[in-house]
């Protein structure tokens, strides 16, 4: 009878210390499993998690899946992207950002979008021009054309006409996103793409 009753008391001490050790645990961990509590009715991550996914889980798995063949295709031409690259871009947005009144953090919270979103995605954009580069040439015809498109003839207009390299910006921008559709379709015809979630 004494043993058993050490053996309870033994198995009393060693529940209360481990709940003692996980109660923290659990504590600091709640936002692993908790999204909310209201009024004490628990949301889980994953009732946020499933929400989301139905409202643009196709939308972000596209873009996925075309960053991914995008990043495979700059490997194999051995192409890669520095930070420094990336770090510039960044620099010259938040520049523009600031001279416009703006703040890029401000701005970028308001997208839901963090630096390291930012830095992704400009990433995925200068891999693409590299890959493409070669068939985004623009002449000087199409910048003058752009400009004079691009001028207004109101008078009293404040407008400024753009400057030639606004116009080349603007016409290699135009060319590149319809080459990089076109590029990322064939990319995707090309490529063996499981897809296990249907939205």
């Amino acid at each position: 009878m004494k043993i058993t009753i050490q053996k309870n008391k033994l198995f009393i001490n060693i529940l209360v210390v481990i709940l003692i050790l996980l109660f923290p645990i659990i504590f600091f961990a709640k936002n692993i499993f908790l999204a909310a509590l209201v009024n004490g009715t628990p949301i889980t991550r994953l009732t946020v998690i499933k929400e989301l996914e139905k409202q643009n889980g196709k939308r972000v798995l596209d873009s996925l899946v075309n960053q991914e063949l995008i990043f495979q295709a700059a490997k194999k031409k051995n192409l890669e992207i520095k930070p420094a690259a990336v770090d510039q871009e960044v620099k010259k947005i938040e520049t523009n950002t600031d001279k416009q009144g703006g703040n890029l953090d401000e701005i970028l919270k308001a997208q839901g979008m963090t630096r390291n979103d930012l830095k992704n995605q400009i990433k995925v954009q200068l891999t693409v021009e590299k890959l493409l580069a070669d068939k985004i040439k623009i002449s000087q015809k199409e910048i003058d054309q752009f400009i004079q498109a691009n001028t207004s003839e109101e008078e009293g207009s404040t407008q400024k006409p753009p400057t030639k390299d606004e116009a080349k910006d603007q016409l290699r921008q135009q060319k590149l996103q319809k080459e990089a559709t076109a590029w990322i379709e064939q990319l995707k015809k090309n490529a063996k793409i499981s897809i296990f979630v249907n939205y």
